[in-house]
């Protein structure tokens, strides 16, 4: 008689089985296969035709990570809209509100006395943003002035290339726990300016440091201040052209007036931290 093959403890060695709940008897352990659409087969799915977990949450995740996707981008969206047009909304909503220390009062050109101050040192510092072709300095790169006088002085901008450019500048006041008393007529900044081939602007600034910065204790030992203005280039298509201000007219009118005025409107738009 032909001798048996035997596996452990001398029984006949058998497949592996395991039970199934569709067919209720012992059944090999199926191969793994595929089925149409990259789906299991019947025969490897759970009872009532269902997929295994893992098949499922591959289905599931992708449709959950769409939402994600569209919002994702909407932010990045709204978020780069905002950073184009940040200092102009900026403006508004602080000449409207009030809001972050943004103050527009009407002073005499002609200080009072009383209101005179010890001298404080202004410098100037000018910047023109990569891509923007122009020249842009200041008179005199300082002045010594009393806090609470009012203090003219001009800023000089010329247009180097061979056509028309728009640009917009915003300003910085250093340090900061000087920005909040240091007040300035409403100038070039935050405008879209526009400069022809080769033109020059001449462009005037009334500033003052309000008297409160002596009793400030975290300004009061402050003696010097810089003003600091950065020019960008702006889109200097036909219709941006149009619209944009001239800078030299509208520069040089402003001057003419403040020669014969004997007050004027002083802003300040630096937020107190």
């Amino acid at each position: 008689m032909p001798r048996r093959s035997t596996g452990f403890y001398g029984t006949k060695r058998s497949p592996l089985v395991f039970p199934t709940a569709s067919y209720g008897r012992l059944s090999p352990i199926p191969s793994i296969g595929k089925g149409s659409r990259g789906n299991p087969p019947r025969h490897q799915r759970l009872p009532g035709g269902s997929h295994p977990p893992n098949f499922l949450a591959m289905k599931t995740s992708r449709k959950s990570n769409l939402p994600s996707l569209i919002l994702s981008i909407a932010i990045l969206s709204v978020m780069t809209t905002a950073v184009i047009y940040s200092p102009t909304l900026y403006r508004m909503f602080c000449a409207a509100t009030g809001y972050g220390g943004a103050v527009t009062i009407n002073r005499k050109l002609a200080a009072d006395p009383d209101e005179i101050g010890p001298l404080i040192t202004v410098r100037f510092d000018t910047n023109v943003a990569p891509g923007l072709n122009w020249d842009f300095q200041p008179e005199v790169r300082q002045v010594e002035t009393n806090i609470g006088l009012p203090t003219t002085v001009f800023f000089l901008a010329k247009n180097l290339s061979d056509h028309t450019i728009v640009g917009r500048a915003t300003f910085n006041v250093t340090p900061d726990a000087a920005g909040y008393y240091f007040n300035k007529t409403q100038c070039f900044c935050f405008e879209q300016e526009k400069l022809a081939p080769g033109e020059t602007a001449r462009m005037p600034v009334v500033f003052y440091v309000d008297p409160e910065f002596m009793h400030d204790i975290d300004s009061k030992g402050i003696t010097a201040i810089t003003l600091s203005y950065t020019f960008f280039e702006q889109d200097s298509g036909q219709e941006a052209v149009e619209a944009a201000r001239p800078l030299k007219s509208a520069s040089a009118e402003q001057e003419e007036k403040l020669k014969t005025a004997t007050s004027a409107e002083f802003s300040n738009e630096v937020h107190r931290k």
